[in-house]
């Protein structure tokens, strides 16, 4: 029924514990893992050590970026709903994905998710957010800081860490925008869906644990690529915004004081 495509680089061994809860999820009917590159021989451990025959392992294409694996993932998919989750996202085994499918078959609602946790148990606002915008980029102003419900609600914008669509309208979106290669896409694609009038429907009740910064890749590499999908982000959107210029100079500003000032 749904495929969970995941995109692994350097992920390390939570990688093993997330496909295996994965593939005990009776609602999971196969795994694509997209090798984007790890360090030799790890990779052909993984089949024995997750020892499951839902899992189904893409090499070959080297590190093409998380937006560009995505929709390699999806091309490779199978099933009738696609999962995008995190290769350090623990889904668990008894993780009931009724309610958010049952929300796709609306056909104004085009992504569901979840509530997400971090290790610690505290929440990570990062999957109900407002769209980002030239007024609200700074310091986590987009987030969505109002008391939660307890009943589903839509959000305008969600983490890529965790989205499940059908995958009819994965394709229909066009997945994520390929010029981002890190960072920024799972906001590009919300907007998308936001622009056609689309809904994004969010379950407070069901939750998913985000370990976050599991991969060893250079900080500053994960910056750079952050700022990058930032600047495409702003040109793409609100190109035409007085305070586009402004926005990407700070942000420039920012990125120069964090990494060459020592």
């Amino acid at each position: 029924m749904i495929s969970a495509v995941t995109i692994t680089y350097h992920t390390g061994p939570i990688l093993i514990d997330c496909l295996k809860n994965l593939s005990d999820n009776k609602y999971i009917s196969e795994i694509v893992l997209l090798n984007n590159g790890n360090p030799e021989g790890f990779i052909e451990t993984v089949p024995e050590k997750v020892n499951s025959e839902k899992l189904k392992i893409i090499s070959g294409h080297g590190n093409i970026g998380f937006s560009k694996g995505c929709n390699l993932g999806a091309k490779h998919a199978t099933g009738d709903y696609i999962l995008i989750v995190n290769p350090d996202c623990i889904v668990r085994p008894d993780f009931d994905f009724k309610a958010l499918l049952d929300a796709l078959d609306d056909p104004k609602i085009m992504m569901s998710t979840c509530r997400i946790f971090n290790k610690d148990g505290t929440e990570q606002r990062g999957s109900r957010r407002n769209i980002l915008n030239p007024y609200n980029v700074f310091y986590g102003f987009n987030l969505n800081k109002s008391p939660i419900p307890t009943d589903p609600f839509y959000v305008e914008a969600t983490s890529g860490a965790f989205m499940l669509f059908k995958k009819e309208d994965y394709n229909m979106l066009g997945g994520f925008d390929e010029n981002y290669y890190l960072h920024v896409e799972d906001m590009d694609l919300c907007m998308k869906i936001k622009q056609i009038g689309g809904k994004i429907k969010y379950f407070p009740k069901v939750t998913i644990m985000h370990a976050l910064s599991t991969s060893d890749a250079p900080k500053k590499f994960i910056e750079q690529h952050k700022l990058n999908g930032l600047i495409y982000y702003y040109n793409k959107y609100f190109g035409n915004n007085l305070l586009t210029p402004i926005v990407l100079f700070l942000l420039k500003i920012r990125f120069y004081l964090r990494f060459s000032i020592k």
